[in-house]
């Protein structure tokens, strides 16, 4: 289920100490509807080649729960410095997904249902952390659950701010399509 739009929240790479000892908030959900501009980073190894994929650049996303629809138009720099643009559409609700990469369109059929707008049942709570310091903090809450599909196993970290359930971080961790993902 998180193959291509697993990818479109995700923030940053961010470790985040936690310390305290608090309890369990309620797990949350994201709004159903709402576009976003996300920064991108992270990497693949490839097992087979030993190929290492870095990923650098940002996506401007689209999501609407209510329509079963996400757009994400992805901007990723590549190792010569250019920059490749891939524009996706992946239409839950009639099992599609509609790629542009390269002026070149593609249709996917797609089996796996859309992600919930809410934590899932199996996630543990990590713990709470504070990004910055004084009038200018953001305290956020972290979750972490495993994901498996036919396309892979996977760790997922999401960050979310304490107050409203705004995502803030989603790293994941594991083998996707036969390389190690973070």
């Amino acid at each position: 289920m998180h193959l291509l739009y697993l990818a479109t929240f995700t923030a940053a790479a961010v470790t985040l100490g936690f310390g305290q000892t608090s309890p369990e908030p309620p797990k949350c959900c994201i709004d159903r509807q709402f576009t976003v501009t996300i920064g991108e980073v992270g990497g693949s190894v490839y097992p087979l080649t030993g190929n290492t994929v870095f990923v650098d650049g940002y996506i401007l996303l689209a999501y609407d729960y209510y329509k079963q629809r996400v757009g994400a138009e992805t901007h990723r720099k590549q190792p010569d410095g250019s920059e490749k643009v891939t524009r996706v559409l992946t239409d839950f609700a009639a099992k599609r997904q509609y790629v542009d990469e390269n002026n070149v369109c593609s249709i996917l059929a797609i089996t796996e249902p859309m992600e919930e707008p809410c934590l899932p049942a199996n996630a543990s709570f990590v713990g709470t952390a504070t990004f910055g310091y004084g009038s200018a903090s953001l305290e956020v809450n972290t979750w972490e659950y495993e994901s498996s599909t036919d396309k892979g196993r996977v760790l997922i970290r999401r960050t979310f701010t304490k107050s409203g359930c705004v995502p803030v971080v989603e790293s994941y961790y594991g083998m996707v399509e036969g390389g190690s993902t973070l």
